[in-house]
């Protein structure tokens, strides 16, 4: 059976809000580095927190493009089920989609609001947590998406669009 681009979009979504870590890889010359972040997916984009001088920032830099992916646990080959990703990582800003962002975070990590007593707007919280924890706000929008799903067949691999 054929699966849809409509099927493999809501399969790679309800992945996408199920799980709470996206592992970011990038590359120094030839040196590689991977750095799980927890994420929340907002306007087609992953935001997340990260001291801006961790090696994925630093490497990210410039416009470089980055490696992402997103996984459910798994005990066997036939439920590896994910999803694979390439773009870029940039600042995540004060604006509107940006601070819409960062309340669904807070929402979906309430440890946040628990560690710094954070103020009640999600602007002031943003940078309040910003300057609590010596963190930044970064934004992960990816170019290209593929949803793998052994479960459909082994190797399965597919470009979908959020």
């Amino acid at each position: 059976m054929e699966n849809s681009a409509y099927d493999l979009t809501k399969k790679a979504l309800e992945l996408l809000h199920s799980q709470h870590i996206l592992t970011l890889s990038t590359c120094d010359g030839n040196t590689p580095w991977a750095s799980p972040v927890y994420y929340v997916l907002s306007n087609k984009a992953f935001y997340f927190f990260s001291n801006p001088d961790s090696r994925h920032i630093v490497n990210s830099r410039e416009g470089r493009m980055v490696a992402g992916e997103i996984h459910e646990s798994s005990s066997g080959w036939s439920d590896i089920r994910g999803v694979q990703m390439e773009g870029v990582i940039e600042e995540g800003g004060f604006d509107i989609a940006s601070t819409s962002a960062y309340a669904l975070y807070i929402g979906r990590f309430t440890f946040i609001r628990e560690m710094g007593k954070m103020p009640l707007t999600p602007m002031m919280s943003l940078a309040a947590l910003e300057a609590s924890f010596k963190v930044s706000w970064y934004k992960y929008t990816p170019s290209a998406i593929y949803y793998l799903d052994n479960g459909i067949r082994f190797g399965y691999r597919e470009p979908v669009e959020l």
